[in-house]
């Protein structure tokens, strides 16, 4: 039985479900009213996952901030049609801005030289698309399996605010979409519960930038789902900057199913949050498919980040890459648990996973678990993991040399989690991050004096 404090947090969750349905959008179909209500079902069946034996996955995170605390959702976000800012040139960048949890403004993202559907549009707006509808019915909550997730259940029982990106057949975007959330003082005390399908058809290609801001030091929980499915030869690059308040609470999941020669990267940033956990699974499907995952993390005060990778090995001939680097300070903590499984016929894979983490005070702590499910002997993994301070040889050389303890410290950090930053192709993403890590370094470096 749940305890006092989560069943009254089980009951306003109840209680902001039936303000929500009770916004009737005429255009949501009853399929997904009845997948809401289910999913809504099982998160009040499983609870919270909290710490306690048997439940490895969370051994290290304890989501009693969020299980004890009542947040509400925006009682004012009723389905709405978002702004449209056309853009003069031919080929536009393609983006949604959400303030709040609600859908503020969306470029208008077609180019009916190329395509009779949007690339990018609401829910709301794709259900409009007989299309569209087609695709979020057949591909929606497939690839997230809701009924023994806890979190990724929540987010399907508030599935009103989400977003689809469908690239068809043959196309390549020449920008990145941006999808923008940003968060104001009017969040504290609330959750949101983003939703993202990406669907990319065959021989197509797409970037996509997620960037979560807040303006405040709000105290609000954000419970995002991405599904990923990749048709044969498309390549996707997702780019997340993770930079929410110190007092924020982020549950991100994203699941990926590749096709034959499909191709999949992640590069990621987490800067902000108080307590982030990111769940990402990638399924090789086909033969030839290929994943690389990358991430950084920069934590200070008593943030604590959680990196949760699994990636699955099914068909033959299928490639992986994970590779995490984090520098924490003061009480601050890290986890990284990055799960490498190669099936019976999986032969031919190669795989290399590694996490790194640079302590900058004794009282940082990084909990690492690297893990290999090996059923196949015609395969090349590897995997290492380690954690340790700046070399202080290397300050020492520096500072005969001219150069102050404090940018030795920074230029030396800064190369160390350049490795993750440097390979980002597209210039204003790499830029973007690289200037966050850089001023959240200093601050860091600062206070660690």
């Amino acid at each position: 039985m749940p305890s006092t404090t989560t069943s009254i947090q089980f009951n306003n969750y109840l209680k902001d479900f039936s303000t929500l349905a009770g916004n009737n959008d005429p255009y949501q179909p009853e399929w997904l009213t009845e997948v809401s209500k289910n999913a809504l079902d099982e998160f009040i069946r499983m609870g919270f996952p909290l710490q306690q034996p048997g439940n490895e996955s969370w051994r290290y995170t304890n989501v009693m901030p969020i299980a004890e605390k009542a947040f509400a959702f925006n009682r004012n976000s009723s389905p709405s049609t978002p702004k449209i800012s056309p853009h003069p040139e031919e080929y536009r960048e393609f983006s949604i801005a959400f303030k709040d949890g609600l859908t503020e403004q969306q470029t208008n993202q077609t180019n009916s030289m190329k395509s009779s559907v949007p690339y990018i549009s609401t829910f709301q707006e794709a259900f409009k698309h007989p299309t569209l509808t087609a695709v979020l019915k057949e591909h929606l909550t497939q690839y997230s399996e809701y009924r023994n997730n806890a979190f990724t259940s929540l987010n399907t029982a508030f599935i009103k605010e989400g977003v689809l990106i469908y690239v068809p057949k043959g196309i390549t975007l020449p920008e990145p979409i941006e999808l923008n959330f940003t968060f104001s003082n009017q969040m504290n005390g609330q959750h949101v519960q983003p939703r993202i399908l990406t669907i990319l058809g065959e021989a197509s290609e797409a970037t996509i930038l997620q960037q979560f801001e807040s303006t405040a030091d709000a105290e609000y929980f954000c419970n995002i789902v991405n599904e990923v499915v990749l048709d044969g030869n498309s390549d996707l690059t997702l780019n997340t900057i993770q930079n929410h308040s110190s007092n924020a609470y982020h549950i991100n999941t994203v699941n990926v199913s590749l096709n034959r020669d499909s191709r999949f990267r992640s590069n990621s940033a987490d800067i902000g949050g108080q307590l982030v956990r990111n769940n990402i699974r990638v399924r090789l499907s086909k033969e030839y498919s290929s994943c690389s995952i990358r991430g950084t993390y920069v934590t200070n005060k008593t943030q604590h980040i959680d990196n949760q990778i699994e990636v699955d090995h099914i068909s033959a001939s299928t490639t992986s890459e994970e590779l995490y680097k984090g520098v924490l300070a003061d009480q601050s903590q890290a986890v990284f648990d990055g799960s490498i499984i190669v099936r019976k016929g999986a032969c031919k894979t190669q795989s290399a996973q590694e996490n790194k983490n640079l302590l900058l005070s004794d009282s940082a702590q990084a909990n690492m678990k690297p893990t290999f499910w090996i059923y196949n002997d015609d395969v090349k993994c590897n995997h290492g993991a380690a954690s340790g301070k700046l070399d202080q040889n290397e300050i020492f050389y520096m500072r005969s040399h001219g150069i102050s303890e404090l940018e030795a410290k920074a230029q030396l950090t800064q190369a160390y989690i350049n490795e993750i930053i440097d390979p980002i192709k597209h210039d204003g993403t790499r830029n973007k991050i690289q200037k966050l890590v850089e001023k959240k370094l200093k601050t860091v470096l600062q206070e660690s004096k």
